[in-house]
């Protein structure tokens, strides 16, 4: 088994014939992955870790079983644009992001529950997306609070962080957990990312030079080497910050601008794929040959696309946010399937998810009148919790 995961894996990397031979070669020499050297644990994250939880992925080798969709039988709220991005904790229940909502949710996908977590926010788009923090708190990330705020699970307490943030207008769309455990925020219209280190209680700016304006970025990547790629959203062109230098690097690559793309999901060999929004084709980078290319497919545009989310046969799929239909993209095939379910008419649904540790994937409600809470495919998987734990992919 562990020889034809490596032979898919080898087609990813390799092409179809050399790739196929190279991963069934690898996988039979040295049999399954030695379980001491595949072991991950989401706290432990960045160039030193990689390795386990690419071996870890690697082992996906179930498809989605069904074109299913399962709506949820509890209402998020009857109000549109309340909740903006998920966080998943450490039990499997997801954290909704209040932005417009002036309280948060809790979403158990096992077993369809919804429950109103303490803690009153400023609504307002006060926080858009949030991360795990490596003491298993949830981080709310600020866009037009100038402070962000802080959910224990344990304790059902919120906390206000000390320092004050960008006060511009949706300065962040989001955030991501460092390999230091530290708080990387994404710039919206702030200017410059700014990180935040829990263990303190304070707020820096990161170095390097970003672009300027509104909309500039649409979400972030962990890449594995440790380092951050920045998701153009109304740039034309993307950053990749490290943090160990603190600094930020422009990468090759023009891209459309005017809200092109929304997000990225790294794929098993490494490389980023960046999910479109208004732009009718996606892209993916390679951060090690520092290359941009354009895989098969055509997207509707029109702010279809919010975020996506890696599947168990290495597949992306992607979220619909204004469109009424998902799309999956095969990263062996180079296709694009269209699902035959529907997500709905409607604008502002759904805005990233996370793959369950069942193998389905649960995509994130914004909120308003029949768009609850979707779980897209059958079980059919037993997941590794710590991957959709990990800031890999517990992000925004």
């Amino acid at each position: 088994m562990n020889g034809l995961a490596n032979g898919a894996y080898g087609i990813l990397e390799e092409g179809a014939v050399n790739g196929l031979q190279a991963g069934l070669d690898n996988g039979l020499a040295n049999g399954l992955v030695n379980s001491d050297n595949s072991q991950i644990n989401w706290q432990n994250i960045g160039a030193e870790n990689w390795e386990k939880y690419r071996k870890q992925l690697i082992k996906f080798n179930q498809p989605i079983i069904n074109d299913t969709l399962f709506t949820s039988a509890v209402t998020v709220s009857a109000l549109t644009n309340q909740y903006i991005g998920g966080v998943v904790m450490t039990d499997g229940r997801v954290y909704l992001i209040p932005s417009n909502a002036t309280s948060a949710r809790i979403y158990d996908p096992y077993k369809d529950t919804l429950i109103t977590p303490t803690g009153t926010f400023g609504g307002s788009a006060a926080f858009v997306g949030g991360c795990l923090l490596k003491d298993g708190r949830v981080f709310l990330s600020p866009a037009n609070s100038t402070s962000a705020r802080i959910y224990d699970p344990l304790s059902d307490t919120v906390f206000t962080t000390t320092n004050t943030f960008s006060a511009t207008a949706n300065s962040f769309i989001g955030c991501i957990l460092l390999p230091d455990g530290r708080v990387f925020l994404t710039p919206n219209s702030a200017g410059s990312p700014q990180i935040y280190n829990p263990f303190t209680d304070t707020v820096v700016t990161a170095g390097g030079s970003y672009p300027s304006g509104t909309g500039v970025f649409g979400g972030t990547v962990l890449l594995p080497n440790g380092r951050v790629f920045l998701v153009p959203f109304n740039s034309t062109s993307a950053r990749i910050y490290d943090p160990i230098t603190d600094t930020a690097i422009q990468p090759s690559g023009t891209y459309a601008g005017t809200s092109a793309f929304a997000g990225g999901v790294l794929l098993p060999n490494g490389k980023v794929f960046i999910v479109p929004r208004s732009s009718t084709s996606a892209r993916i980078y390679d951060y090690v040959s520092d290359t941009l290319t354009t895989p098969t497919g055509v997207y509707p545009g029109a702010n279809a696309f919010a975020g996506g989310v890696l599947m168990t046969d290495w597949r992306v799929f992607l979220v619909p946010i204004n469109n009424a239909t998902a799309r999956i993209y095969d990263t062996i095939r180079d296709t694009v399937f269209t699902p035959t379910a529907s997500f709905g008419v409607g604008s502002n649904k759904y805005d990233r998810g996370t793959l369950l540790k069942d193998g389905r994937v649960l995509v994130y409600s914004r909120g308003g009148p029949g768009f609850n809470m979707r779980i897209y495919g059958n079980p059919n998987y037993n997941v590794n919790l710590n991957l959709s734990l990990s800031s890999y992919y517990n992000k925004y």
